[in-house]
């Protein structure tokens, strides 16, 4: 997708695009921001997944070192949890609205299982850190 820039600007400017048709599972994503004199950047790249029905999603920002969970349904997600490789639970906290962040700039680069648990059901994730 393309969303136009508003030029110079000594405020802080925010985009969003969504993406309409996301593949099933795993999806990648990097912004590439095109200046006016044709040079351009790319940022991180980041991967989303989406689970029931898109209801909740996350992502892995490696740049700012945060495991980023959005829920767009009204169910609580009564508890968080995140484990290492070999099942260890290293992080646990309850989800108090929408959006949970999870600092991960004190873990080892690696593999990772998220597990969240809403109405009774448990959503299993594996996540790498990278």
């Amino acid at each position: 997708g393309f969303v136009p820039g508003a030029g110079n600007s000594f405020n802080v400017l925010n985009y969003s695009l969504k993406d309409e048709n996301p593949y099933p599972g795993v999806n990648y994503y990097r912004l590439k921001q095109t200046c006016f004199d044709a040079d351009f950047h790319y940022s991180g790249i980041i991967a989303l997944n989406s689970d029931l029905d898109g209801e909740i999603s996350y992502y892995y920002n490696e740049l700012d070192n945060v495991l980023v969970i959005n829920k767009s349904n009204t169910a609580p997600v009564e508890a968080i949890e995140l484990m290492d490789a070999t099942g260890r639970l290293i992080y646990t906290s309850q989800m108090q609205n929408n959006l949970h962040q999870i600092n991960t700039a004190e873990l080892a680069k690696g593999f990772y299982f998220l597990q969240l648990h809403q109405l009774g059901q448990e959503y299993k994730y594996k996540i790498v850190l990278y």
